[in-house]
Formats: C-alpha cells, structure tokens, sequence
C-alpha cells in the first residue's frame, strides 16, 4: 500500500469510529433507551396560582442550583432500576423530600406508570418464568393475566412536588412534557392518597384520640394498682376470694396482672377426664403459620428487589400448599371455637337452665371490650404510629373506614354490612365468630333434648355448607380459592372473592360444624373412646385432611 493509500484509509477509518461513537453517544443521551424518562417535578402552566407560583420559583431555584430545590430533585425517581427483574417501586428518598418546608413546602407523590406494551409480543406461555435473553424485552414485559406475577408493566415512580400542586396538575405537566419530546411508552396517574406531606392531617390530636388515650391510661393506672393492691394486701393468697373484701375490693382485683397471668398458666386442662390442651398447642401452630402467611403477603406486595424468588414460591409445590390455601390456618380457629363452644354449653345444660339470651350478651361482652379498643386504636393512635411512601395508602384508608364503618364492627355486621371497607384487614373473623356463636345456640339445644335429630340437624348443614359455597363459585364464576397474590394484599376490600366469598358466615360454616359434632361426640361418646380407637380416628381424619391440603396447591 503506498504511503497515500495508508493516509486515505487511516482518515476513513477514523471517520467512520468517530461516526460510530457519535451514534452511540446520542443513543446513550436518548429517551428512547430509558423505558421511563426523567419526569417534571413541577407544573409552571397549572390553572392552580399558588402551584404554578411555587412550580416557577423552583425551576428557577434549579437553574441556581439552589439547595432545597436541588433536594426536590434529588429525591425523585429518574431513571428506572431493576423494572425487568420485578422491581416496581422507584422510591426515590422520602425522608429528603419531606424534609424541604421552605420556601416552598414539598410533598411526595408516588405516581402510577402503565409502561405501553407494542402489539405482537403475547406469545410466550403466561405461566413461563424463563424468558430468551435473545429474544424481545416486551416478551416479558406483557402482561398475559397469570394472578401469580407481578406486573411489571406497572411501576410506581416517585416525585418531590410542591405541595401546592394537585396529583392531576402534576400529571397535566407530565403529559405536556412526553407530548413535546413525542414520547408515547408511558401513561401516567397520581391516587390523592399516595401524596404524603410533612404536616399530616391525622397527625392532629382529635377530640376521640385525647379519649382514646385518656382511657389507655386510666386501664394501665388501674392494672399497676391492682397489681400494687395484689402483691402487698394478698401475697400469701394463690387464690382470690371473691365477696370477702368488698366490692371495690372485687372490681380492682379483675386489673390485677398478677391475677391475669396467674389465671393463663394454671388454668385446668381437663375437663370430665378429657385433656384440652393440646387444643392450646393446635392453635398455637395455627396463629404461628398464620402471622407467617401474612407476613410474607405484605412484604410481598411491596417493595421487593428478589421478586423472581418470590415467584417461584407459586410454582413450588411444597410452598405452594401454604400460599394457595392459608385460609385453611383460619378455619382451624373456627373448628375449635365450634367444639369447645358445644361441649362447654351442652356440659352446662346438664347442670343448669340454660337461657338463649343469656348466651349471646355473655358472649358479647366477652369478645366487645378489647376488640372495641382495638377498632378505637385504628380509627384515632394507629395513623400517627409510622409514616412512608406507602404508609398514607394503606393505613389511611384504615383510619377511614373505621371513623365510617365502625359500628358495623361493633354489631358484627362488617362482613355484610359496608363489606368493602375494611376496618382492619383481620377484622372479618369477628363478626363470622360471633354469628356462628349465635346460630350454633339452637344446635346445641337439639344436641341436648333430641340428640340424635341435633346430629342429623349438624350433618344436613355441613352438606349444605359444602354445596352452597360450590354453587357460589359456579354461578358467579370465581375462582376456586382466594388468590393471595401483591395485588390482593395492597387492596384487599376490593377483591371480588373476597367480599362475595372469602368473608361471608356461610361459606365458613363448614369447619365450625365440624367442629360442633366434634364437641358433641367428645360429650356424649367420650367414655366409649378406647386409647386404640381415638389414635386410629385420628391418624384417619389427619391423614384425609392432609391430603385435602396439600390438593389445594393444584387448585
């Protein structure tokens, strides 16, 4: 190659490098490569004076460079990280947001992005969690209905805004901007209750929370006197003797923590020769398992960075019979309540004139007082207990409902009554205990006078119990079992299964029943119960039950 040559080559080679850099160094700078661009933290254009007063002074603040707007800035969501592994909340700093009150005061929002799938890419199996890393990002991106994965086409981003700013005048300022660099990807939207700000409206002291506190302290005032009066006026005693002190004496003694606990660790656990407790150690695993499940749901639904790992749990089989069916943890609860609460009332029959009424306003008072606290606790202390991106979502709408809703609680009704707001995620097992209290009352009464009609009574209703919640699911066209999957979680209320379902008395009646014939039996037929026959029916009833469980992990 002569001297020439090698110069007109070398200049083309380099030209053509510099060209390639150069189309790579604008593709590195384009939107098109960020499946979410940096986004507006401001609304300079709002029909709002004072949002767009505040969103001009800090556009201005950062193009100084100014410290609390620089803040604002820095504590948004700019460029998404992990969406493709399952990472949907871009959290941005909460607290550095929150932080900015002057001049200006700052709120964060955590906006919704619905990431817009191309067509074509609806091909791959909805259940696949392997994907071609060959193949096409919006191949995983789609959305197929599978309730087991969590959509990734759907990511929260979070925004430091002015707080002057409403959700629709960020999200006005947001679609101006995509429309003028013609970006198309993305559809946004702002909820009011995912916009938090430093100075919070339940974080006032109401009338109901200076109540709400003033009796908390008068009931912990009460318990350290008791215990006090117990421990210097009775230590010798290891039981009180009612009626020998007086009355005041008698009241203050029921606060006594001495007392309480006392009462716990030496109750009897036998009753008529039959040894209860292992009843204690089943709903010890029960709560163990549930408190378990729920909180793996909650952490689930959240913000989780190892959401394949968490996916797979749905496709394990072993895993798969405690996610799928932790509604069967619960039921242990309703089979026990259905067989003490039978044996305990038909033990009393045989003693005692037994009233109808008397039954319902003991058991009232029995389970009203500390569940009213609680429902107390939600609607007035439990706000100002915590905050966070997600804390004004989901313990807000709490805070609400029981401020609405709380009667309902009080009178049992919540599973029927105002169904869809949820005054405490758990709450829906009272009111079902307490109907099954009441409607088990009649049971009893045949269990005592006309046994065996009571026992076909208790058989024809648990075939009832089993064919009506088949009915419901065939005819309304739900799924076999509650779906305990993220979206569940973040809104239960709004599930359809769960207020057609999950939460009403008669689809939950079966394991109460059971557990009604349970009591009877251990009533009338305990004494013909030999060691051998007890262990054979209850290896049996154990093993059908099991497989039943494990079954649920197909469904």
């Amino acid at each position: 190659m002569t001297p020439r040559a090698t110069i007109v080559f070398t200049l083309v080679f380099h030209l053509a490098a510099l060209g390639f850099a150069s189309k790579w160094e604008v593709a590195w700078h384009s939107s098109d490569i960020n499946l979410v661009p940096p986004l507006p933290i401001a609304a300079p254009k709002s029909v709002n004076a004072q949002c767009r007063h505040d969103s001009v002074r800090l556009i201005e603040a950062l193009g100084n460079e100014t410290l609390w707007a620089e803040q604002m800035w820095d504590a948004s969501a700019k460029a998404p990280v992990g969406i493709i592994s399952g990472s949907r909340y871009q959290l941005g700093d909460f607290d550095e947001c929150l932080d900015v009150q002057r001049p200006i005061e700052a709120q964060y929002c955590l906006m919704d992005v619905k990431i817009t799938v191309p067509p074509g890419h609806n091909t791959t199996d909805p259940h696949t969690i392997y994907y071609d890393p060959n193949g096409s990002l919006w191949d995983k991106m789609y959305y197929r209905g599978n309730p087991y994965k969590i959509r990734i086409d759907e990511v929260k981003w979070a925004l430091c805004v002015p707080a002057s700013c409403s959700g629709q005048d960020i999200v006005s300022s947001i679609q101006d901007h995509l429309s003028s660099i013609n970006y198309t990807k993305i559809s946004v939207s702002i909820s009011p209750r995912m916009c938090s700000v430093k100075n919070r409206y339940y974080d006032q002291f109401f009338t109901s929370d200076i109540i709400f506190c003033t009796l908390m302290l008068t009931l912990i005032g009460l318990t350290v006197l008791a215990t006090l009066y117990d421990f210097s006026v009775c230590d010798g005693q290891k039981e009180w003797k009612w009626n020998t002190k007086g009355r005041c004496a008698d009241l203050l003694m029921c606060f006594s923590a001495r007392r309480a606990v006392h009462s716990m660790v030496r109750r009897r656990g036998e009753v008529r020769n039959l040894n209860f407790r292992p009843l204690s150690g089943i709903t010890f695993l029960a709560y163990v398992l549930i408190t378990a499940g729920h909180r793996w749901g909650f952490r689930y639904s959240g913000p989780v960075q190892n959401v394949i790992f968490n996916e797979l749990i749905y496709y394990d089989w072993i895993t798969l019979m405690f996610t799928n069916h932790m509604d069967l943890f619960v039921d242990v609860f309703f089979t026990i309540s259905g067989c003490v609460a039978v044996f305990f009332v038909l033990q009393r029959m045989e003693t005692h004139k037994v009233r109808f009424y008397e039954i319902i306003i003991v058991r009232y008072f029995r389970l009203t007082p500390v569940y009213a606290i609680v429902l107390f606790f939600y609607a007035t202390m439990y706000y100002k207990m915590g905050d966070g991106p997600l804390w004004n979502y989901l313990v807000g709408q709490d805070v609400e409902n029981c401020k609405q809703v709380w009667w309902t609680n009080l009178l049992y009704i919540n599973n029927y009554v105002h169904a869809d707001k949820l005054c405490g995620f758990h709450t829906w097992f009272m009111p079902c205990e307490f109907q099954f209290g009441v409607l088990i009352i009649p049971l009893c009464y045949l269990y005592h006078s006309k046994p065996k009609l009571g026992l076909k009574v208790a058989y024809a209703s648990l075939v009832a119990a089993l064919i009506l919640p088949f009915y419901t699911t065939w005819t309304e066209k739900l799924n076999g079992n509650l779906i305990f999957n993220a979206k569940f979680f973040l809104a239960p209320g709004a599930d359809e299964y769960w207020e057609k379902f999950y939460m009403k008395t008669w689809t939950r009646a079966g394991p109460y029943i059971i557990g009604s014939i349970l009591g009877y039996m251990l009533h009338y037929k305990s004494q013909r119960l030999t060691h051998t026959k007890t262990w054979v029916y209850g290896t049996c009833g154990g093993v059908i039950m099991a497989v039943s469980w494990a079954s649920g992990a197909y469904i």
